[in-house]
């Protein structure tokens, strides 16, 4: 009975030596939004602008009392619960940005940024897997995101040890991207190739 068990283990390391040890990725499932964009007033409008330039300056609590009321008056506005997620990660409030992100995603499971945080938060935490699936929706939503290909390649190098995955990411991100890390990002591209 022993041996049995021996010579199963010994066949399962065979064969994921043959199958180079690749871990199989799961196809993200793009999410269909249904919901109507809400319109907004030109008075919500300025209420949101001036909410996005406070949270910029630093004036966190007077941001987010502008986006609550928002979020009262436009319960489907994602992009106000987004704010709200990360002036909570900002305040430290780990739980509340995630249930933010939740209500984000309910109003529009398709909005990049409020997936761009959970795998974020999900990297943060050590759920690695959760947070390639949320940058996997963003690329499929998104082909053009380059700061999903950037986070991917990041964790595909770092966290998850897949450098022809991360290789991958980091050219698509370089190809995209119009800023000045795009000569940082060739050079890790240039490391990677020596893997």
């Amino acid at each position: 009975m022993h041996r049995i068990s021996l010579i199963l283990l010994m066949v399962l390391l065979l064969q994921a030596c043959a199958s180079g040890g690749k871990r199989a990725v799961k196809e993200p499932i793009i999410p269909v939004d249904t919901n109507p964009v809400p319109v907004l007033s030109p008075e919500q409008e300025l209420l949101f602008n001036g909410a996005v330039e406070e949270m910029n300056s630093g004036a966190l609590q007077s941001a987010r009392s502008k986006f609550e009321r928002l979020v009262d008056e436009q319960p489907r506005l994602a992009g106000a619960y987004v704010n709200l997620a990360i002036i909570a990660a900002e305040s430290g409030q780990a739980d509340a940005a995630d249930a933010l992100l939740t209500k984000a995603l309910a109003a529009n499971p398709r909005n990049v940024d409020a997936l761009i945080l959970v795998a974020d938060q999900a990297q943060q935490n050590g759920r690695f897997e959760d947070a390639e699936q949320a940058l996997l929706q963003v690329t499929a939503i998104d082909p053009s995101n380059p700061l999903a290909q950037y986070n991917l390649g990041i964790l595909y190098e770092l966290y998850l040890q897949e450098f022809e995955r991360a290789r991958q990411h980091y050219e698509r991100y370089v190809a995209l991207a119009q800023s000045e890390d795009v000569a940082i990002v060739k050079r890790w591209i240039k490391l990677l190739e020596r893997k």
